[in-house]
């Protein structure tokens, strides 16, 4: 993926574009985890659904 492209999209030109193709703009269905006591932290992972 060409980040530097996405970059330089505006961000309602890749909202249509989702929405053209079906594709929801947001994550859906995730919750959170209990932190039992403890704080949660660590690295993110971009990930590719569908």
């Amino acid at each position: 993926m060409d980040v530097a492209r996405l970059k330089a999209l505006d961000t309602c030109l890749l909202s249509d574009a989702l929405d053209a193709l079906g594709l929801p703009g947001a994550t859906t269905g995730i919750l959170p985890l209990p932190a039992r006591g403890r704080p949660v932290a660590g690295r993110a992972v971009t990930v590719k659904g569908g």
